[in-house]
Protein backbone atom coordinates (compact mmCIF):
# COMPACT_ATOMS: atom_id res chain seq x y z
CA UNK A 1 0.00 0.00 0.00
CA UNK A 2 1.36 3.22 -0.75
CA UNK A 3 1.91 6.15 1.74
CA UNK A 4 2.24 9.95 1.15
CA UNK A 5 5.60 9.27 2.85
CA UNK A 6 7.28 8.03 -0.34
CA UNK A 7 6.61 10.98 -2.36
CA UNK A 8 8.77 13.06 -3.24
CA UNK A 9 9.32 17.16 -3.00
CA UNK A 10 10.70 19.58 -5.40
CA UNK A 11 11.50 22.78 -4.18
CA UNK A 12 11.07 25.33 -6.64
CA UNK A 13 11.66 29.65 -6.71
CA UNK A 14 8.38 31.04 -7.66
CA UNK A 15 10.70 33.52 -9.80
CA UNK A 16 14.49 32.54 -10.92
CA UNK A 17 17.11 34.15 -9.65
CA UNK A 18 17.21 37.86 -10.96
CA UNK A 19 19.80 39.89 -13.13
CA UNK A 20 22.73 41.57 -11.96
CA UNK A 21 20.24 44.82 -11.57
CA UNK A 22 19.19 42.76 -8.88
CA UNK A 23 21.69 44.57 -6.61
CA UNK A 24 20.45 47.92 -6.88
CA UNK A 25 17.53 46.90 -4.72
CA UNK A 26 17.10 46.88 -0.85
CA UNK A 27 16.44 43.06 0.35
CA UNK A 28 13.05 44.01 1.24
CA UNK A 29 12.21 45.20 -2.02
CA UNK A 30 13.83 41.68 -3.68
CA UNK A 31 11.84 39.81 -1.09
CA UNK A 32 9.00 41.71 -2.92
CA UNK A 33 9.78 40.65 -6.14
CA UNK A 34 9.70 37.26 -5.22
CA UNK A 35 13.23 36.44 -6.10
CA UNK A 36 16.40 34.40 -4.72
CA UNK A 37 18.64 37.21 -3.20
CA UNK A 38 21.83 37.19 -2.50
CA UNK A 39 23.97 39.50 -0.40
CA UNK A 40 27.40 39.29 -1.22
CA UNK A 41 27.84 35.20 -1.73
CA UNK A 42 25.85 33.75 0.77
CA UNK A 43 22.43 31.67 -0.85
CA UNK A 44 19.57 30.21 0.43
CA UNK A 45 19.64 26.45 0.78
CA UNK A 46 16.99 23.75 1.02
CA UNK A 47 18.23 20.62 1.31
CA UNK A 48 17.45 17.04 3.05
CA UNK A 49 20.45 16.67 5.22
CA UNK A 50 22.61 18.59 7.34
CA UNK A 51 25.70 18.69 5.09
CA UNK A 52 25.14 21.26 2.65
CA UNK A 53 28.42 21.43 1.08
CA UNK A 54 27.40 19.86 -1.76
CA UNK A 55 23.50 20.79 -1.96
CA UNK A 56 22.05 22.51 -4.89
CA UNK A 57 20.77 26.09 -4.92
CA UNK A 58 17.32 26.15 -4.14
CA UNK A 59 15.20 25.36 -6.70
CA UNK A 60 17.13 22.96 -7.97
CA UNK A 61 17.18 19.70 -6.14
CA UNK A 62 14.94 17.37 -4.52
CA UNK A 63 14.06 16.67 -0.83
CA UNK A 64 12.14 13.85 0.36
CA UNK A 65 9.22 14.83 2.69
CA UNK A 66 9.74 15.57 6.45
CA UNK A 67 12.34 17.79 8.29
CA UNK A 68 14.27 19.69 5.74
CA UNK A 69 17.18 21.80 6.14
CA UNK A 70 16.72 25.94 5.56
CA UNK A 71 20.03 27.31 6.04
CA UNK A 72 22.92 30.01 4.37
CA UNK A 73 25.67 28.87 2.35
CA UNK A 74 28.55 30.46 1.73
CA UNK A 75 29.60 33.04 4.98
CA UNK A 76 32.22 33.56 7.10
CA UNK A 77 33.15 32.29 10.33
CA UNK A 78 31.60 33.88 13.60
CA UNK A 79 28.37 34.99 11.47
CA UNK A 80 24.78 34.31 13.28
CA UNK A 81 22.11 33.44 11.41
CA UNK A 82 18.37 33.32 12.19
CA UNK A 83 15.84 31.73 9.94
CA UNK A 84 12.14 32.38 9.39
CA UNK A 85 9.52 30.67 7.51
CA UNK A 86 5.82 32.16 6.48
CA UNK A 87 6.67 34.70 9.37
CA UNK A 88 7.51 32.49 12.44
CA UNK A 89 10.94 32.17 13.56
CA UNK A 90 12.45 28.56 13.93
CA UNK A 91 16.25 29.03 14.37
CA UNK A 92 19.11 30.88 15.11
CA UNK A 93 22.79 29.01 14.49
CA UNK A 94 26.27 30.46 14.65
CA UNK A 95 28.72 27.98 12.96
CA UNK A 96 28.88 26.32 10.23
CA UNK A 97 26.68 24.74 7.98
CA UNK A 98 23.93 27.66 9.37
CA UNK A 99 20.89 24.88 9.19
CA UNK A 100 17.97 24.97 10.96
CA UNK A 101 15.41 21.88 10.29
CA UNK A 102 12.18 22.47 9.32
CA UNK A 103 9.41 20.63 8.25
CA UNK A 104 7.75 22.15 4.73
CA UNK A 105 4.52 21.00 3.65
CA UNK A 106 3.36 21.22 0.21
CA UNK A 107 2.67 24.67 -0.88
CA UNK A 108 4.51 27.96 -1.05
CA UNK A 109 6.61 29.80 1.40
CA UNK A 110 8.49 32.29 2.47
CA UNK A 111 12.36 31.95 3.77
CA UNK A 112 13.45 34.96 5.24
CA UNK A 113 17.56 34.93 6.96
CA UNK A 114 19.19 37.53 8.73
CA UNK A 115 23.05 37.65 8.70
CA UNK A 116 24.52 39.44 11.17
CA UNK A 117 28.16 39.83 11.27
CA UNK A 118 30.75 42.23 12.57
CA UNK A 119 29.84 45.39 10.67
CA UNK A 120 25.97 44.77 11.00
CA UNK A 121 22.84 42.65 10.03
CA UNK A 122 21.44 42.04 6.54
CA UNK A 123 18.09 40.40 5.44
CA UNK A 124 17.58 38.07 2.29
CA UNK A 125 14.41 36.39 1.18
CA UNK A 126 13.23 34.21 -0.94
CA UNK A 127 9.06 32.20 -1.64
CA UNK A 128 9.28 28.86 -3.30
CA UNK A 129 7.19 26.41 -3.89
CA UNK A 130 7.05 22.90 -2.11
CA UNK A 131 5.49 20.65 -4.91
CA UNK A 132 4.82 17.20 -4.81
CA UNK A 133 5.76 14.96 -7.68
CA UNK A 134 2.92 12.33 -8.11
CA UNK A 135 4.18 8.75 -10.07
CA UNK A 136 3.61 8.67 -13.68
CA UNK A 137 1.31 5.43 -15.11
CA UNK A 138 2.25 3.96 -19.10
CA UNK A 139 0.89 1.90 -21.34
CA UNK A 140 -2.64 2.39 -19.74
CA UNK A 141 -5.88 2.02 -21.74
CA UNK A 142 -8.60 4.49 -21.98
CA UNK A 143 -11.99 3.89 -23.04
CA UNK A 144 -14.51 7.49 -23.67
CA UNK A 145 -17.48 8.03 -21.46
CA UNK A 146 -19.59 10.90 -21.37
CA UNK A 147 -21.81 13.10 -19.08
CA UNK A 148 -25.76 11.83 -19.87
CA UNK A 149 -24.38 8.37 -21.56
CA UNK A 150 -26.90 5.62 -20.96
CA UNK A 151 -24.99 1.94 -21.88
CA UNK A 152 -26.13 -0.24 -19.40
CA UNK A 153 -29.33 -0.36 -16.63
CA UNK A 154 -26.17 0.04 -13.65
CA UNK A 155 -24.74 2.89 -11.93
CA UNK A 156 -21.43 2.14 -13.55
CA UNK A 157 -23.12 2.19 -16.64
CA UNK A 158 -25.28 5.22 -16.32
CA UNK A 159 -24.00 8.85 -16.15
CA UNK A 160 -26.97 10.19 -15.39
CA UNK A 161 -24.76 10.07 -11.68
CA UNK A 162 -21.00 9.62 -10.62
CA UNK A 163 -19.55 8.43 -7.42
CA UNK A 164 -19.65 11.96 -6.41
CA UNK A 165 -22.50 13.29 -8.14
CA UNK A 166 -26.01 11.96 -7.72
CA UNK A 167 -27.14 14.42 -9.91
CA UNK A 168 -24.53 14.79 -12.58
CA UNK A 169 -25.94 14.76 -15.59
CA UNK A 170 -27.95 18.26 -13.94
CA UNK A 171 -24.75 19.95 -12.33
CA UNK A 172 -23.18 19.56 -16.02
CA UNK A 173 -26.06 20.74 -18.12
CA UNK A 174 -28.70 22.03 -15.49
CA UNK A 175 -31.62 20.47 -17.22
CA UNK A 176 -34.26 18.32 -16.33
CA UNK A 177 -36.12 16.63 -18.95
CA UNK A 178 -36.69 13.40 -17.69
CA UNK A 179 -35.78 10.85 -14.57
CA UNK A 180 -33.58 8.21 -14.94
CA UNK A 181 -34.57 4.73 -13.94
CA UNK A 182 -31.47 3.19 -13.96
CA UNK A 183 -30.05 0.80 -11.11
CA UNK A 184 -28.09 3.46 -8.80
CA UNK A 185 -29.27 6.62 -10.21
CA UNK A 186 -33.07 6.35 -10.17
CA UNK A 187 -34.71 9.56 -9.51
CA UNK A 188 -31.54 11.62 -10.73
CA UNK A 189 -32.76 14.48 -13.30
CA UNK A 190 -32.07 13.57 -17.28
CA UNK A 191 -31.28 16.09 -19.67
CA UNK A 192 -28.68 17.10 -22.62
CA UNK A 193 -25.88 15.08 -23.74
CA UNK A 194 -22.15 15.61 -24.07
CA UNK A 195 -22.14 13.89 -27.30
CA UNK A 196 -23.30 14.84 -30.24
CA UNK A 197 -26.67 12.33 -31.61
CA UNK A 198 -28.00 11.17 -34.72
CA UNK A 199 -31.47 11.79 -33.58
CA UNK A 200 -31.91 15.35 -31.78
CA UNK A 201 -34.07 13.62 -29.15
CA UNK A 202 -33.47 9.99 -29.24
CA UNK A 203 -31.24 8.49 -26.65
CA UNK A 204 -27.71 9.42 -24.93
CA UNK A 205 -26.18 6.02 -25.90
CA UNK A 206 -23.58 3.91 -27.80
CA UNK A 207 -25.94 3.45 -30.34
CA UNK A 208 -27.32 6.90 -31.01
CA UNK A 209 -23.83 9.02 -30.55
CA UNK A 210 -21.59 10.09 -33.34
CA UNK A 211 -18.31 11.50 -33.30
CA UNK A 212 -18.19 15.22 -34.03
CA UNK A 213 -15.41 17.66 -34.80
CA UNK A 214 -13.82 18.60 -31.30
CA UNK A 215 -11.00 21.42 -31.76
CA UNK A 216 -9.61 23.72 -29.67
CA UNK A 217 -11.54 26.52 -31.79
CA UNK A 218 -14.82 25.50 -30.46
CA UNK A 219 -13.09 24.32 -26.97
CA UNK A 220 -13.69 20.98 -28.12
CA UNK A 221 -17.13 21.11 -27.64
CA UNK A 222 -19.49 18.86 -29.70
CA UNK A 223 -20.09 20.65 -33.22
CA UNK A 224 -23.93 21.41 -33.82
CA UNK A 225 -25.36 23.21 -31.17
CA UNK A 226 -24.83 21.47 -28.42
CA UNK A 227 -26.69 22.20 -24.69
CA UNK A 228 -24.54 24.44 -22.67
CA UNK A 229 -22.53 23.46 -19.87
CA UNK A 230 -21.28 24.47 -16.37
CA UNK A 231 -18.85 22.24 -15.10
CA UNK A 232 -15.48 21.30 -17.00
CA UNK A 233 -15.86 19.09 -20.06
CA UNK A 234 -12.29 17.77 -19.66
CA UNK A 235 -13.40 15.34 -16.81
CA UNK A 236 -12.21 11.29 -16.50
CA UNK A 237 -12.50 9.06 -14.12
CA UNK A 238 -9.84 6.71 -12.20
CA UNK A 239 -11.39 2.93 -10.23
CA UNK A 240 -10.98 4.53 -6.50
CA UNK A 241 -14.07 5.93 -5.07
CA UNK A 242 -13.21 7.60 -1.80
CA UNK A 243 -16.53 9.18 -1.27
CA UNK A 244 -19.20 5.95 -0.91
CA UNK A 245 -18.38 3.04 1.94
CA UNK A 246 -18.04 -0.51 0.48
CA UNK A 247 -20.95 -2.58 0.19
CA UNK A 248 -21.82 -6.29 -0.91
CA UNK A 249 -20.42 -6.01 -4.15
CA UNK A 250 -18.44 -2.82 -4.62
CA UNK A 251 -15.25 -2.54 -2.24
CA UNK A 252 -14.24 1.49 -2.23
CA UNK A 253 -12.05 3.21 -0.64
CA UNK A 254 -13.56 5.06 1.52
CA UNK A 255 -12.64 3.88 5.09
CA UNK A 256 -9.04 3.86 4.07
CA UNK A 257 -8.65 6.85 2.34
CA UNK A 258 -6.13 8.58 4.25
CA UNK A 259 -4.09 5.28 4.14
CA UNK A 260 -3.97 5.45 0.73
CA UNK A 261 -4.18 9.30 -0.92
CA UNK A 262 -1.05 11.32 -0.61
CA UNK A 263 -2.23 14.54 -0.26
CA UNK A 264 -4.89 13.52 2.69
CA UNK A 265 -2.61 15.39 4.52
CA UNK A 266 -2.41 18.34 2.77
CA UNK A 267 -3.49 22.37 3.46
CA UNK A 268 -7.35 22.26 2.47
CA UNK A 269 -7.37 18.16 2.60
CA UNK A 270 -6.02 17.61 5.97
CA UNK A 271 -8.62 16.74 9.33
CA UNK A 272 -11.55 15.28 6.56
CA UNK A 273 -10.64 11.47 6.87
CA UNK A 274 -14.04 10.45 8.22
CA UNK A 275 -15.91 13.30 6.89
CA UNK A 276 -18.81 11.26 5.16
CA UNK A 277 -19.53 14.61 2.83
CA UNK A 278 -15.58 15.31 1.78
CA UNK A 279 -13.99 13.77 -0.89
CA UNK A 280 -10.07 13.41 -1.58
CA UNK A 281 -10.53 12.50 -5.42
CA UNK A 282 -13.36 14.68 -6.84
CA UNK A 283 -12.25 17.40 -8.90
CA UNK A 284 -8.23 16.48 -8.54
CA UNK A 285 -6.44 17.11 -11.64
CA UNK A 286 -4.62 14.90 -13.81
CA UNK A 287 -2.12 15.09 -16.81
CA UNK A 288 -2.68 12.91 -19.38
CA UNK A 289 -0.75 12.30 -22.35
CA UNK A 290 -0.98 10.55 -25.81
CA UNK A 291 0.08 10.52 -29.84
CA UNK A 292 2.57 13.11 -28.64
CA UNK A 293 0.17 15.39 -27.13
CA UNK A 294 -0.23 16.33 -23.35
CA UNK A 295 -3.81 17.10 -21.97
CA UNK A 296 -5.50 17.51 -18.46
CA UNK A 297 -8.64 16.93 -16.91
CA UNK A 298 -10.38 16.67 -13.27
CA UNK A 299 -11.63 13.32 -11.96
CA UNK A 300 -15.35 13.47 -11.62
CA UNK A 301 -16.30 9.51 -11.36
CA UNK A 302 -14.68 6.46 -10.24
CA UNK A 303 -14.22 3.39 -12.51
CA UNK A 304 -13.69 1.37 -14.58
CA UNK A 305 -13.47 -1.27 -11.52
CA UNK A 306 -15.26 -4.48 -12.90
CA UNK A 307 -13.11 -7.78 -11.91
CA UNK A 308 -14.97 -9.47 -14.99
CA UNK A 309 -17.41 -11.46 -12.06
CA UNK A 310 -19.74 -8.03 -11.47
CA UNK A 311 -18.10 -6.98 -8.46
CA UNK A 312 -15.85 -3.44 -8.72
CA UNK A 313 -12.59 -2.88 -6.94
CA UNK A 314 -12.71 0.61 -6.24
CA UNK A 315 -10.23 0.98 -3.73
CA UNK A 316 -7.49 -0.12 -6.32
CA UNK A 317 -5.00 1.66 -4.47
CA UNK A 318 -1.69 -0.12 -6.09
CA UNK A 319 -3.01 1.25 -9.55
CA UNK A 320 -4.10 4.63 -8.76
CA UNK A 321 -1.09 5.60 -6.15
CA UNK A 322 1.35 3.35 -6.39
CA UNK A 323 5.30 4.10 -7.99
CA UNK A 324 4.89 0.68 -9.82
CA UNK A 325 3.02 1.13 -12.56
CA UNK A 326 1.24 -1.59 -11.63
CA UNK A 327 -1.64 -2.63 -14.25
CA UNK A 328 -5.20 -2.11 -13.07
CA UNK A 329 -7.50 -4.27 -11.71
CA UNK A 330 -10.05 -3.91 -13.68
CA UNK A 331 -10.42 -6.48 -16.32
CA UNK A 332 -13.45 -5.23 -18.57
CA UNK A 333 -13.06 -3.06 -21.28
CA UNK A 334 -9.93 -3.91 -22.72
CA UNK A 335 -8.52 -3.81 -18.96
CA UNK A 336 -9.18 0.02 -19.12
CA UNK A 337 -7.55 1.75 -16.20
CA UNK A 338 -9.63 5.12 -16.87
CA UNK A 339 -12.26 6.78 -18.84
CA UNK A 340 -12.24 9.86 -20.52
CA UNK A 341 -14.71 12.60 -21.79
CA UNK A 342 -15.49 13.37 -25.21
CA UNK A 343 -13.36 16.74 -24.60
CA UNK A 344 -10.02 15.26 -23.08
CA UNK A 345 -10.33 12.49 -25.87
CA UNK A 346 -10.16 14.74 -28.59
CA UNK A 347 -7.76 17.18 -27.13
CA UNK A 348 -5.39 13.29 -26.64
CA UNK A 349 -6.05 12.71 -30.75
CA UNK A 350 -7.92 10.43 -30.19
CA UNK A 351 -11.28 8.63 -31.87
CA UNK A 352 -14.91 9.19 -30.38
CA UNK A 353 -15.77 6.26 -28.19
CA UNK A 354 -12.92 4.38 -28.86
CA UNK A 355 -9.86 3.35 -27.29
CA UNK A 356 -6.47 5.13 -25.97
CA UNK A 357 -3.37 4.21 -24.72
CA UNK A 358 -2.02 6.51 -22.23
CA UNK A 359 0.11 7.90 -19.88
CA UNK A 360 -0.58 9.70 -16.91
CA UNK A 361 -0.28 10.92 -13.28
CA UNK A 362 -1.73 13.47 -10.61
CA UNK A 363 -0.89 17.19 -10.76
CA UNK A 364 -1.77 19.98 -8.87
CA UNK A 365 -3.64 23.08 -10.07
CA UNK A 366 -0.17 25.39 -10.55
CA UNK A 367 0.59 22.92 -12.88
CA UNK A 368 -2.28 22.91 -15.17
CA UNK A 369 -2.26 25.39 -18.01
CA UNK A 370 -5.37 27.81 -18.05
CA UNK A 371 -6.47 27.55 -21.57
CA UNK A 372 -8.31 25.70 -22.43
CA UNK A 373 -8.66 23.19 -19.63
CA UNK A 374 -8.94 25.96 -16.99
CA UNK A 375 -11.26 27.94 -18.29
CA UNK A 376 -14.44 26.42 -16.29
CA UNK A 377 -12.99 24.64 -13.62
CA UNK A 378 -15.70 22.27 -11.80
CA UNK A 379 -15.50 23.13 -7.61
CA UNK A 380 -18.64 21.56 -6.99
CA UNK A 381 -18.44 19.31 -3.30
CA UNK A 382 -19.92 15.42 -3.50
CA UNK A 383 -23.36 15.09 -3.22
Amino acid sequence: MPHHTHTLLRILPVIAVLAASLACLSPDAAAAAGAEVRVGHPTIVVASRADLAGARVLGRGSVTPGMRYVAVRGLSSGDRVAVGIDGRRVGTVRRAPWSVRVPLRVGHHLARVAITTDTGTSTMSVRFRVRRLYPLHTRITATTFWVGEQFQQTADGSQACSAYDSRWQYSYFRLATGVSDSQGCAGAPTGGCDALLRTEHGPCDDVNAVASLRTPANDYRPAGGAAAVYENPFYLDLPYDDYNPSDATDTTGFARRCRDVPWAGDPGYAGHCTDADFSYLKNRWVRVSAHGRTCYGQVEDAGPADDGHGNGNYADAAYVFGHTDIRPFNRSYGAAGMDVSPALGACLGGTFNEGLVVSWRFVDLADVPLAPFRRLVTTSAPN
